[in-house]
């Protein structure tokens, strides 16, 4: 068999091998192989340097004679030009010599002549020494890059074309058409509900769970949609009273409003951002004024939980002649806060504050037409103004922004501003024995809440 080896053959296999054409450097004769070289497959280049074929998928086998044109390679087309180039200037460096040196002695030029004949030679071997490894990487150039890769490359895979083959929905369809007695799990989908949403059906809310006997003419909202209807001042003054009968005295309720009127003062101050240890330089200061009433000690209560908070505080007291048991309790406690406490309003022109606590009248107060000295001045400054329990007209010469109201509102005028409701734990049988036949808290899980005035729903 090797006799073969070397020559060219065109073998016709069985598909989907197809044609192979090759040199063969390589015959097995007990395994019944044989081994290609320089093989095409179908025309092109095969990916491999070499292929080995078994006897069982040859059909047919045909000698390929070699030819002069075919025996030459890409390498040999490119040593040609090269070599032409090297002895093309080689004979014309020899035939310039000669004729510079042909008017020389014989002797002469046959010394030069075998010289430059021992040189030529020499570049000779050099140059073919360096044609061979060029044309080493020739060979290895053609063999990596030499053959095309269009036919390796499959077609673009068409997604649309393959997905129309198979319909899904028409699939199911007729699975359900062919079995309907069939009932899946996937149809029994039940409702999805939020992590904040309730799955029990419940009773339509009532919005309106306050029913007093004798409101007065502003009916409230909350937030929520609950209305609170407004009391006249004799009833607010009949709550807060049976409340201390039951036992909620009058130090409780204190204490219970000015934490309401101090958790509110702190988120109008900026809350954890003005009292911050890191923000001494900008610690707040607030002004409460103060008159001989009820409003006027649970103001100085406020004053004193203020500054528990660390915030600096200021309190003018109205009339310091007439102070009633409550108000010289509350002062005695605040002074050992060792924060100011004023009676002139001159001091209080020469603090700058950002938070005004208005305390002077009690919502029992018969409000006059005179203006106060420290109402004035709370006029005047640009601090926002916090009303606590104002009389339902507001205090004379000042228009407060906020105001806090305990247990129930009362009709307030546009001067107290934007009305809250505080909640001082009044139990629902003091509501019962001063006539409020039904009573459900409208505070939810706040302490106190904004009430707006209830003008599109009629009572």
């Amino acid at each position: 068999m090797e006799q073969f080896i070397g020559k060219f053959i065109s073998l016709n296999c069985d598909e989907p091998l197809g044609v192979f054409q090759g040199q063969i450097v390589h015959v097995d004769s007990c395994l019944q192989k044989i081994t290609l070289e320089k093989a095409f497959q179908n025309g092109y280049p095969y990916h491999s340097r070499q292929v080995t074929i078994s006897a069982k998928d040859i059909k047919s086998l045909e000698m390929i004679e070699a030819s002069n044109d075919a025996s030459n390679s890409s390498a040999t087309n490119i040593k040609k030009p090269v070599a032409k180039k090297v002895n093309h200037l080689l004979s014309d460096k020899q035939s310039s010599v000669k004729e510079s040196t042909s008017k020389e002695s014989p002797r002469k030029n046959t010394e030069e002549t075998s010289s430059k004949s021992n040189n030529c030679s020499d570049i000779g071997r050099v140059l073919n020494k360096r044609d061979k490894q060029r044309q080493k990487w020739l060979m290895r150039d053609e063999e990596a890059f030499g053959s095309p890769v269009d036919h390796h490359m499959p077609a673009d895979f068409d997604f649309e074309k393959n997905l129309a083959l198979f319909n899904k929905k028409a699939f199911y369809e007729e699975i359900n058409a062919s079995k309907p007695d069939v009932v899946r799990n996937t149809d029994k989908k039940g409702a999805r509900y939020r992590c904040d949403e309730n799955i029990l059906s419940s009773k339509p809310p009532v919005y309106k769970q306050l029913i007093v006997p004798q409101p007065d003419s502003i009916e409230y909202v909350t937030d929520s949609g609950l209305i609170v209807p407004s009391v006249t001042p004799d009833l607010h003054k009949k709550i807060l009273a049976v409340a201390e009968r039951f036992g909620l005295s009058f130090e409780r309720q204190s204490e219970i409003i000015g934490r309401a009127c101090t958790e509110m003062a702190v988120l109008l101050l900026g809350g954890a951002r003005r009292l911050n240890p890191q923000n001494q330089h900008q610690c707040p200061n607030v002004a409460v004024l103060c008159g001989s009433n009820r409003t006027g000690s649970q103001g100085v209560n406020c004053a004193r939980q203020l500054a528990s908070q660390g915030v600096r505080t200021i309190v003018y007291i109205q009339d310091p002649v007439d102070l009633t048991t409550e108000m010289t309790h509350e002062l005695a406690l605040y002074r050992m806060t060792s924060n100011k406490v004023t009676t002139n309003v001159q001091d209080l022109c020469a603090s700058s504050v950002d938070l005004i606590i208005l305390a002077l009248l009690d919502s029992k107060s018969t409000v006059k037409d005179v203006v106060m000295p420290a109402a004035r001045w709370a006029n005047e400054n640009r601090a926002q103004v916090l009303a606590l329990d104002p009389p339902r007209n507001g205090t004379p010469g000042v228009t407060a922004k906020y105001s806090l109201a305990p247990a129930l509102p009362l009709a307030y005028n546009s001067c107290n501003g934007k009305i809250y409701l505080c909640n001082i734990n009044i139990p629902v049988q003091v509501f019962k024995d001063v006539g409020i036949s039904e009573y459900v808290s409208p505070f939810g899980p706040k302490f106190f809440m904004a009430l707006h005035p209830n003008d599109t729903c009629p009572r």
